[in-house]
């Protein structure tokens, strides 16, 4: 076997051998002889750590949101941190799987809209996201309710999921900053 494998793709080649991706026997002995007569690199994996759906969701929501307090007193936007896990227990309580950044997205900005001329009534990003109140109910009990207004919206936004024999794999209903 004569090949001309980079040092990277000698060390592929090498760790798929070494774990079995080569089951025919003659090629399996071919590699080996090869493999034999090479020095082989040393690299190691190293895990790439990707960014988090809920932290990319949170960073791009951040940016719909105005800058500043609402009323003197809140801060229109929280940190990145806190609104991921507030988008995080959202997606556990409604079950909100399958959902894309650009459909959440469509959502919030159909929210702000409403708000473009007076911001009296709209929410704070991490209150928009999700609420948390209790109720002490006759018996003493306490109960958590939880009151998403982004997970409403987004549940009640039509989806298009497209047709596995059909070439069109995207549909945007609204380009951004299209009037309706």
């Amino acid at each position: 076997m004569t090949l001309n494998l980079t040092d990277k793709a000698l060390f592929c080649l090498n760790y798929l051998y070494h774990y079995g991706f080569f089951q025919e026997e003659e090629n399996k002995e071919q590699i080996g002889q090869y493999l034999d007569t090479h020095e082989i690199p040393n690299y190691r994996f190293v895990k790439e750590a990707g960014v988090d759906f809920f932290v990319q969701l949170a960073t791009e929501m951040r940016k719909l949101w105005p800058t500043g307090e609402k009323d003197g007193k809140w801060p229109w936007k929280d940190t990145v941190s806190n609104l991921s896990k507030r988008l995080s227990t959202v997606w556990k309580i409604r079950n909100l799987e399958g959902y894309t950044i650009d459909e959440c997205l469509r959502a919030a900005r159909q929210y702000t809209a409403q708000f473009e001329n007076d911001r009296k009534y709209m929410k704070i990003l991490k209150k928009f996201i999700l609420t948390q109140s209790t109720i002490t109910e006759p018996d003493g009990r306490i109960r958590i309710v939880n009151e998403s207004k982004f997970a409403d919206i987004l549940e009640s936004l039509p989806r298009f999921v497209p047709d596995e024999s059909s070439d069109v794999t995207e549909l945007s209903l609204f380009e951004q900053g299209e009037l309706i």
